[in-house]
């Protein structure tokens, strides 16, 4: 299963719904140790930490997943709305965190869009 990130995600899926969550976490680790250049096994594990409680930890593998769809826009939207989902189910106490990610993400995306324009301009 090493390059079979889809495999992974519903290994890791099932090991959480059978209440198996440390066994989730380490499937999931070992999708970045095979392949720590792609956003897949980021996104997977983004989403075992969330899985454990820990949502800013998970948000960070979510952004970083993210990061490598960059010229995917229904990958982009797909992690979005998995942040949505982190974000309300986060404690108050991660309510910054989560503002200052928005905000973060936001610009982001305000410059890939511009980058995106000015390219077809010159086209």
């Amino acid at each position: 299963m090493p390059l079979e990130h889809g495999a992974r995600l519903s290994a890791v899926e099932l090991l959480q719904t059978l209440h198996r969550p440390d066994e989730a976490l380490v499937l999931a680790q070992e999708g970045l140790r095979v392949a720590p250049e792609a956003g897949a096994p980021h996104v997977v594990y983004g989403m075992a930490l969330a899985g454990r409680g820990r949502m800013r930890e998970a948000l960070q593998q979510l952004r970083t997943g993210q990061s490598y769809f960059e010229s995917d826009p229904g990958e982009q939207a797909h992690i979005e709305s998995l942040v949505r989902v982190l974000r309300a189910r986060a404690p108050d106490s991660l309510r910054a965190v989560f503002r200052a990610d928005s905000l973060q993400a936001a610009a982001a995306r305000a410059a890939r869009d511009s980058i995106t324009a000015r390219n077809r301009r010159k086209r």
